[in-house]
């Protein structure tokens, strides 16, 4: 066929490049799916920051409140000899 054939660019014959222009329902639908993914990751990336201070949490203990050694505290009130 005439005016039909493939070319080294790829284009037939005769086809010129034109914008491909989107139906606006088409174009709602894209922005929909992609605003669902940004959310999807913003929960993952929140899910995951929750999971990693809670595993940190559990890896150190908190040292205030709890005895570190045998040292008795530097309180000048505290009357307790070190053990």
């Amino acid at each position: 066929m005439p005016g039909f054939s493939p070319t080294e660019d790829g284009l037939i014959d005769g086809d010129e490049e034109r914008p491909m222009f989107l139906h606006p329902d088409h174009l709602m639908t894209l922005a929909n799916q992609h605003h669902r993914e940004l959310i999807e990751e913003a929960d993952r990336h929140r899910l995951l920051s929750v999971a990693r201070r809670a595993r940190r949490a559990r890896k150190a203990p908190a040292a205030r409140g709890k005895p570190a050694g045998t040292l008795a505290a530097c309180d000048p009130s505290v009357a307790v000899p070190a053990r």
